[in-house]
């Protein structure tokens, strides 16, 4: 069989082969988009239609449908990017789009379209299983919150809205604590942000146990952290850092998170580091790292832009994380790639190490020539339990659709060229596809449902 039938071949089983999104932003009671403007407001789309030259003040206007059809006539011009494509797979298969792009001359129709479905309480659900072929679709929530977020007070409580998704989704618990940003954010005044003050950095990392431990553990099923600065391992661990961390709060907090220094910053990231991988290894639960992208400075901008937000490729960060690695045997770390860079380090790391895995593609290598790169790296390299193929990092039930049929294509294509050119069997394709979309998903994280018989 030449190449191209073994990639739709491929791309056959693929598409109807069950698997779990690993990590998404899905609001738990209203995960999917609730009008066209609301569907075309993601921040990959926003931010290449800036690059593409958009004026900035249609970015300032306030009415979410005022900015969105004044944009539409530049689709167009971000219609050769790979998220375009998963746009287009979204709008035709789900919204029957006949044309190539949205734009002026269609966007009526489509924007009825998308709100009849909206209105349908089925609808989500008909998007994640039938479509998407997703049995679980995990939903990140801050554990700073300490279970006071309303919207997981609401999943908690088992209101009616939240229970229409307690067969559909399961809980990631996500900390911006190993971050400046989120740092400088924490110890403002109360009136600046959304939770109540913590006394201490101890404190702090208190309310995230709580909201692991007190009544979730049904739902949460695995931790997160994202690193976006730099890191340094303590020979010590927590008991070395815990004291420099406090003394840095201590300071931060008279400070409005203004002005840390590089080394109190350094110990209170490495301090909420550290929490989290106790967390993990007392939950027994995997531990997800976000690695390979970086803000700038700058602000998300009226549509959640992200638009300081670039790749970043460290050496050392993963030299420090070998060090963790090695000194936590207990805990299963999954790395999250964002920069292909890392491809070859984080490759050989899960190979040699028992406790390291690889889950999903990140942020800017979600395009099809990045993609394929990293996948063939893990294809190669990799053994075959160590890999979990998927994840959206979407903020709608939509966008979990377009980037699962996105990454699906390129993996058929890793997948036909290993095949067409003897490295492995048509057979053995097949037991890959089985163990990174099914076996994996159930085994690291506890999605019982791909550990049975696929359904109808």
């Amino acid at each position: 069989m030449d190449q191209l039938r073994l990639f739709h071949d491929l791309t056959g089983e693929i598409e109807t082969t069950e698997t779990a999104d690993l990590h998404s932003h899905l609001h738990w009671t209203q995960p999917s988009a609730q009008s066209l403007a609301h569907l075309l407001s993601y921040h990959f789309l926003q931010n290449e239609i800036r690059a593409a030259g958009a004026p900035d003040a249609v970015f300032r206007l306030e009415d979410r449908e005022e900015r969105f059809r004044a944009l539409l006539p530049w689709f167009a011009r971000i219609a050769n990017v790979g998220t375009s494509y998963s746009l287009r797979r979204i709008l035709k298969d789900l919204y029957g789009m006949k044309e190539e792009t949205v734009g002026p001359e269609n966007a009526d129709w489509l924007a009825g379209r998308v709100a009849e479905r909206a209105a349908d309480p089925e609808w989500t659900r008909e998007v994640l299983r039938r479509h998407a072929r997703l049995r679980r679709v995990f939903v990140s929530t801050q554990l700073e919150s300490g279970g006071q977020d309303p919207e997981w007070k609401a999943v908690l409580a088992n209101t009616p809205e939240a229970a229409r998704g307690a067969d559909l989704f399961h809980l990631a618990g996500e900390t911006g604590f190993v971050s400046d940003q989120y740092l400088s954010w924490a110890m403002r005044p109360y009136g600046r942000r959304r939770y109540p003050p913590a006394a201490s950095a101890r404190d702090w990392m208190d309310r995230q146990w709580s909201f692991v431990n007190a009544g979730n553990r049904d739902h949460l099923k695995s931790l997160m952290v994202w690193i976006n600065v730099r890191i340094r391992h303590f020979p010590g661990g927590m008991d070395e850092v815990e004291p420099l961390a406090e003394a840095a709060w201590r300071r931060g907090v008279e400070n409005e998170g203004i002005g840390l220094s590089p080394d109190e910053g350094l110990a209170l990231r490495m301090y909420g580091l550290y929490a989290m991988i106790k967390n993990a290894r007392d939950a027994g639960l995997p531990l997800q790292i976000f690695l390979g992208s970086v803000n700038q400075g700058g602000d998300r901008g009226p549509w959640g832009g992200w638009q300081a937000n670039h790749v970043d490729y460290d050496p050392s960060t993963l030299r420090e994380f070998g060090c963790l690695v090695h000194d936590n045997p207990g805990v299963r770390f999954d790395f999250l790639q964002g920069c292909v860079q890392n491809g070859q380090e984080l490759a050989i790391m899960a190979k040699m190490r028992p406790n390291v895995g690889l889950c999903g593609i990140w942020w800017h290598s979600m395009y099809p020539a990045y993609l394929r790169r990293i996948l063939s790296e893990r294809l190669d390299a990799v053994p075959l339990t160590k890999t979990c193929l998927f994840f959206s990092d979407a903020y709608m039930a939509e966008w979990c659709y377009g980037k699962r049929r996105l990454v699906e294509r390129e993996f058929a294509y890793v997948l036909a060229e290993r095949v067409a050119f003897g490295y492995f069997s048509r057979a053995d394709a097949s037991r890959v596809i089985h163990a990174w979309m099914r076996e994996n998903p159930a085994r690291v994280y506890g999605v019982a449902e791909l550990a049975g018989p696929e359904t109808a």
